[in-house]
């Protein structure tokens, strides 16, 4: 396990945040551009009629830590567990568990992710569905980008 996750859980969550970078965005006349011309996902497209994970799936996830940075959420799922339809800003991930997931996205498509316990991932803001395949416990800790 890295040695940041060895940290008591206040500790942890408290030096990711100071440690948080902003966001990169695209100047607002490349970004106009770039989505008048359709080139957006429908998949990353957020609609109206989508909740906040810890809003829409309190039994899944839960606010760790938050301040105008960042907002850490702690995620969990049992075996074989799936949550609802979310919307989910651009976030970093640490996987505390190996996970074997599926997610669903709007359009239908899905994806299979298999990762191992430590990893950290960047996933893009995006509306998803996901669901443990694992017959073990999934945990991780999601650092949603403000």
């Amino acid at each position: 396990m890295p040695e940041t996750l060895r940290l008591s859980g206040t500790l942890f969550l408290e030096a990711i945040a100071s440690e948080a970078a902003e966001p990169k965005l695209l100047p607002e006349s490349c970004a106009n551009t770039y989505f008048r011309r359709g080139n957006m996902s429908t998949a990353l497209k957020m609609q109206p009629h989508t909740l906040d994970p810890v809003k829409a799936d309190l039994d899944h996830y839960k606010v760790e830590f938050e301040n105008d940075r960042v907002r850490v959420l702690r995620v969990r799922f049992g075996p074989h567990e799936k949550s609802v339809m979310q919307e989910q800003p651009s976030l970093l991930e640490i996987n505390i568990t190996i996970a074997h997931l599926l997610v669903t996205y709007p359009d239908g498509r899905t994806e299979n992710i298999h990762s191992k316990a430590g990893r950290v991932h960047l996933l893009p803001a995006a509306e998803r569905q996901p669901e443990n395949l694992s017959d073990f416990p999934y945990e991780a800790i999601a650092i949603e980008l403000k």
